[in-house]
């Protein structure tokens, strides 16, 4: 395998920097704490910092975003390359016309259309030449982090009387979203905020933990080690499964750690925890149920 530097587009965060980790203030953050606790046949690890201490230490060490990928499906990254000169051109006339242009005729027709409906006409006559010969188009794509990272946008901006600060209320995702779609979601929000302060596009932000396997990996198909949920369904032990989920978010922990060679004891511990699991659904708190009623 060899590899090559080709260019790429990216996006200077230091000038929007302070103000994503100044919006991070107003975010009420969830876990607010973690610690660790071993349960019977199941390991709950530990978060080994807080929530806001992740993001905020990803936001703080990032100067730059490459936005641009190079892939044959998704949202065109719409800059005009003058052949001659080898200059790229997106300035917000360029991208006002080209705009113009998509909302007519949808996005596809970037891929589709002549290069000589998006170069203005003052453009043109800036560059001179024959357009169709002295242009071409972007093949580069935006990043898939930035189009998720902009679903903010979809939901209304709140407004007067309203009682609402955020355009979400709660925003939910694993661990690893810390430098994922957390991140980019503050980021877009922040970058065309206009005016005051800016606010986060979220006012709560929940993160949950990761499903480990028996050597402490995070289970993903690509690596082919997880557990089908059906096999837990028909296997039986649901109820204790449920239990154990409710365990996790009243002591804070991060994930649960199933052992794949040991469905037997999942099951004996499901049979031998049923009754207690009948009595224990009509204890006042799912925190007094956890400590009083489970011991498996």
């Amino acid at each position: 395998m060899s590899c090559r530097s080709t260019s790429q587009w990216f996006a200077n965060l230091d000038n929007i920097k302070d103000n994503a980790l100044s919006a991070l203030e107003g975010v009420t953050f969830f876990p607010p704490a973690c610690m660790p606790c071993y349960y019977g046949h199941l390991l709950l690890c530990l978060i080994h910092s807080l929530a806001r201490n992740r993001l905020t230490s990803v936001v703080h060490s990032r100067s730059e975003w490459c936005i641009s990928r190079q892939r044959v499906w998704g949202v065109p990254i719409p800059a005009l390359y003058h052949i001659p000169t080898d200059t790229a051109v997106l300035t917000t006339p360029s991208l006002t016309h080209i705009l113009e242009v998509l909302e007519r005729k949808g996005v596809g027709y970037w891929w589709d259309g002549p290069v000589s409906e998006f170069v203005s006409p003052e453009l043109a006559a800036q560059y001179g030449g024959d357009v169709e010969q002295t242009w071409r188009k972007g093949s580069d794509t935006m990043d898939v982090w930035f189009d998720s990272g902009t679903s903010w946008a979809m939901l209304p901006p709140p407004g007067e009387g309203q009682g609402r600060k955020h355009r979400a209320d709660v925003c939910l995702e694993g661990s690893d979203q810390h430098r994922g779609w957390f991140q980019s979601q503050l980021l877009t929000a922040v970058s065309v905020a206009e005016g005051k302060r800016p606010d986060s596009p979220y006012g709560t932000l929940i993160t949950h933990g990761m499903v480990l396997d028996e050597g402490g990996r995070k289970m993903s198909k690509s690596l082919g080690n997880v557990i089908s949920p059906l096999t837990v369904i028909n296997g039986g032990p649901v109820r204790i499964l449920r239990v154990i989920c409710i365990k996790v978010s009243n002591t804070h922990t991060e994930v649960c750690r199933t052992r794949r060679r040991s469905p037997l004891m999942v099951q004996t511990s499901f049979d031998f925890g049923q009754r207690r699991l009948n009595i224990g659904v009509t204890c006042p708190s799912a925190q007094q149920f956890s400590r009083k009623q489970l011991n498996l």
